[in-house]
């Protein structure tokens, strides 16, 4: 065997295990260091978009209270105004007959209007 060949034959297992050295030390980092990096990171999105879609779902609840406590104002001032015409006499029922009449029609007033019927009794 020639020089050559001795060393190019001792030189190979030496290669193979810094190239395991290196391939090993490389796994190691990908598992210590990236990953739970990655983790972390995946973790803290999560978290930030739940805490937006509660955000948002009290957000929507607040904006449907008030439209629920806007509308509720406005009938309530709507039926405080058609009781103070229909005291001072100038407006019959709401539905459209005047007390004590009777419909032929759908049947929701009668001699005193069903949907009215605060007006009346």
């Amino acid at each position: 065997l020639s020089p050559v060949c001795l060393g190019s034959l001792s030189s190979g297992p030496w290669l193979s295990l810094s190239s395991i050295k290196i391939t090993n030390r490389r796994v190691n980092a990908l598992e210590k260091v990236v990953q739970p990096k990655i983790e972390a990171t995946i973790s803290y999105i999560i978290d930030e978009l739940s805490e937006l879609e509660r955000e948002e779902f009290f957000r929507l609840k607040k904006v449907q209270n008030k439209k629920k406590r806007d509308a509720e104002r406005v009938s309530k001032a709507r039926v405080a105004e058609e009781e103070a015409l229909m005291a001072s006499g100038k407006m019959s029922a709401p539905c459209g007959f005047a007390h004590g009449q009777v419909s032929t029609g759908r049947g929701h007033c009668r001699l005193i209007c069903n949907s009215h019927s605060r007006f009346f009794s």
